[in-house]
């Protein structure tokens, strides 16, 4: 009688085996490790002012691969560096604010950023310097344009290209991705482009606008990270990275993999690193 009862019971285990009840859901593999490339936002503005030349020779010391920097364009054309549409600075001892896209080149040269013991003083740097320092170090960048004409975002990739950093530059263009993605494609065929995770899922033809699905750069903001954001991004091919980490959720953003990780502004990334 035993035996009966145990056949009965097997039986209907095999039958809710079947039909996957009863079973545990397969949970996602975690993703494989893989070399990460960290990234100073605006370069490591613990040691400097934030996009200028010295602020990018101390991310390399401080062993970054790479930096995140702001472009913009000056009344008579210069491509500078700047977060924000006016600078602040000091001209003869007095702050003094000027528009960027309202001043010429020389004239946002007037105002002093402060001093470095190597560079002197510091003064608003064009995109071919700070390319220019880049490639000597060694660093990649991450390009944000902070204007979306056809003609700056060209003006930008053919200095990328000119200065030698084609295959070493990636482009935020912000959105209109088609477009952006055409006009810098014109100048650097090479060029990696920033788009957000939702952007890059929506538009499946992005990819086919670049070198390859790895030219698509997914940008995703750490406490905006998911179970499935790195597996979804390497099915793709996409590259991964992960933007806004702090020494809170630096673990978390190592978890997910990605190929970047940015840090917000200030992080000494030695120090940070050092304690994982």
């Amino acid at each position: 009688m035993q035996n009966f009862f145990q056949k009965i019971l097997s039986f209907f285990m095999a039958v809710l085996a079947f039909f996957g009840i009863g079973k545990t859901a397969a949970q996602p593999a975690p993703p494989a490790a893989r070399p990460v490339k960290y990234i100073a936002h605006r370069g490591a503005t613990f040691a400097a002012p934030e996009n200028t030349l010295p602020a990018f020779a101390r991310a390399a010391e401080d062993g970054c691969a790479g930096v995140e920097l702001d472009v913009r364009r000056t009344k008579d054309g210069v491509l500078v560096l700047s977060h924000n549409a006016d600078l602040i600075g000091t001209l003869n001892g007095v702050q003094t604010t000027r528009s960027i896209g309202g001043s010429t080149y020389a004239a946002l040269c007037e105002l002093s950023l402060g001093h470095d013991e190597t560079y002197g003083e510091i003064r608003i740097p064009t995109l071919r310097e700070a390319l220019e320092l880049l490639r000597a170090l060694g660093l990649e960048a991450a390009v944000h344009c902070k204007l979306q004409s056809d003609d700056f975002l060209r003006q930008v990739a053919r200095t990328v290209t000119e200065c030698g950093m084609s295959g070493k530059c990636a482009y935020n263009t912000d959105k209109n991705f088609r477009t952006a993605i055409a006009a810098v494609v014109s100048e650097d065929p090479a060029a990696a482009f920033h788009v957000p995770y939702d952007d890059a899922f929506a538009d499946a033809s992005l990819q086919t606008l670049v070198s390859g699905p790895a030219a698509i750069i997914v940008t995703v903001k750490v406490t905006a990270l998911t179970g499935q954001t790195a597996a979804r991004i390497r099915e793709k091919g996409f590259s991964f990275y992960i933007w806004n980490v702090t020494a809170e959720n630096l673990q978390a953003a190592l978890n997910a993999a990605p190929d970047y990780i940015e840090f917000v502004s200030g992080v000494r990334v030695k120090e940070l690193t050092a304690a994982i």
